[in-house]
């Protein structure tokens, strides 16, 4: 398995994995090439014998420069529960921390159990701590049902000084 930045070129591809998925949301085309041409210093995608597994899109907080926001991690299905995300993100970590990185944020789905628990993992791997603030905007699924969405921030910590 090899980990690589994204590429424009990608976005399709990245779109139509999650199109073919079970996600609760998918992005727009314009958002993945977003993502790939714009974020791909804190981004990355994961394949084995060119096929790619899984991605991750971040961006440095803009009010936070220490703060990696993480917008989507994304495995296939059948390759999931198998560490490869938590393997990915420790990937991307590393990869940026001369920046000083030392909190992650991103929002999640109250109901999205499987994301819930990967990031608690995360938070004890990291020896922090997570809080969770319930966003007070709701949005609506495709079916005009409410979805609760919740901000998740984990942090400090200092992978200089974790074996991860």
């Amino acid at each position: 398995m090899t980990i690589r930045k994204p590429e424009i070129k990608d976005a399709v591809v990245l779109r139509n994995l999650e199109i073919n998925s079970s996600v609760l949301e998918v992005d727009s085309i314009h958002s993945f090439i977003n993502y790939c041409r714009y974020s791909h210093e804190t981004s990355l995608i994961l394949e084995e014998s060119n096929r790619i597994l899984g991605f991750i899109f971040g961006s440095i907080d803009s009010n936070e420069s220490n703060t990696i926001f993480i917008h989507q991690i994304f495995i296939e299905p059948e390759y999931r529960r198998k560490g490869l995300a938590t393997f990915m993100l420790f990937n991307l970590l590393s990869r940026i921390q001369t920046k000083k990185i030392n909190s992650l944020k991103t929002i999640i789905f109250i109901n999205d159990t499987q994301l819930d628990a990967f990031y608690k993992s995360i938070t004890k791997k990291l020896e922090t701590k997570c809080n969770g603030i319930v966003l007070s905007e709701s949005v609506k699924d495709s079916n005009n049902q409410k979805l609760e969405v919740i901000q998740l921030h984990i942090g400090s910590f200092d992978l200089l000084n974790k074996n991860n």
